[in-house]
């Protein structure tokens, strides 16, 4: 195998690798934990409580969505780099390619379907009447960027599998600091109200992805990117690429279909027993705008 496709983590020892791997990724997780309570507290003081029950309404939609991202992202990761490490150039090519092309292909169709859905789907998700003005300009701006959001999962994944735990921890620290920076500027300088929170989200997300597109074009260390690469079928007899991608990225696909359950259940039963509660006639500005 050339030099070119010699990946750190055949090689480095076990300790270093977990701190040049783990350290990125926490720091990530932790910007982008702060990402979501900078982005509702814009919301909540330029659209109001109503701005915040439809971006939760909207979650779900999110949520299958990373779910569908993790099982392409981590399962093609996973035998990406298993691949190598079996000094299996061509296969971890394949795998490589073929984990791109799902992306872009299931990010179309869930795109496609979230938009001709969109009203009834936001409905089970447990909108209300009052939120679902709200829910529905939010969702409508939000899923013709699911492509852009499936891609900024999936890429900083890939881009971390061939090496670069650094870059894609830039990729992630980019989108989550230039919304929480689009956020108020929208909300508040533009008074777009929850269509901004909504712009900014989508815009973040797509600049996230030509960072991943200009690293696999530029910056990929493994290998060099091929036209056939992303030819699934052509590549991958029955495919048998996919299906090994599926394979390895069932388990975070469970976990977060869980958590988009949970969280319709929740919405509803909040519905419910909201309207039960004593709150509601004991300070009843709290649910007027």
């Amino acid at each position: 195998m050339s030099k070119r496709a010699e990946n750190p983590l055949g090689y480095e020892p076990i300790a270093p690798l977990m701190l040049k791997y783990a350290i990125p990724s926490i720091i990530s997780g932790l910007v982008g934990a702060i990402y979501n309570i900078v982005d509702q507290l814009f919301i909540g003081r330029g659209v109001g409580m109503l701005g915040n029950a439809a971006t939760n309404v909207a979650f779900p939609l999110v949520t299958f969505t990373i779910a569908m991202s993790l099982l392409i992202g981590v399962g093609t990761a996973s035998n990406f780099n298993l691949q190598l490490g079996a000094r299996n150039e061509e296969k971890a090519k394949r795998i490589f390619g073929t984990g791109i092309s799902l992306s872009i292909i299931f990010g179309l169709i869930i795109t496609f379907f979230a938009i001709m859905l969109l009203p009834k789907l936001l409905i089970i998700f447990g909108s209300t009447e009052e939120v679902y003005p709200y829910a529905i300009e939010y969702a409508s701006i939000t899923t013709k960027g699911t492509l852009f959001l499936m891609a900024s999962i999936v890429f900083p994944i890939l881009i971390r599998a061939d090496g670069s735990p650094r870059f894609a921890m830039i990729v992630a620290l980019t989108g989550a600091i230039l919304n929480m920076i689009l956020d108020p500027i929208f909300i508040f300088i533009f008074n777009m109200g929850i269509a901004g929170a909504a712009w900014a989200t989508v815009i973040s997300q797509a600049v996230s992805t030509i960072m991943g597109v200009y690293y696999f074009l530029v910056k990929l260390q493994s290998f060099d990117l091929t036209r056939s690469m992303f030819n699934p079928v052509q590549k991958c007899s029955r495919f048998s690429c996919a299906l090994d991608i599926f394979k390895l990225g069932l388990s975070p696909l469970v976990n977060h279909f869980s958590i988009m359950i949970m969280t319709i259940v929740l919405n509803q039963s909040l519905n419910y027993y909201g309207k039960l509660s004593a709150l509601v006639a004991q300070y009843p500005w709290l649910w007027s705008e």
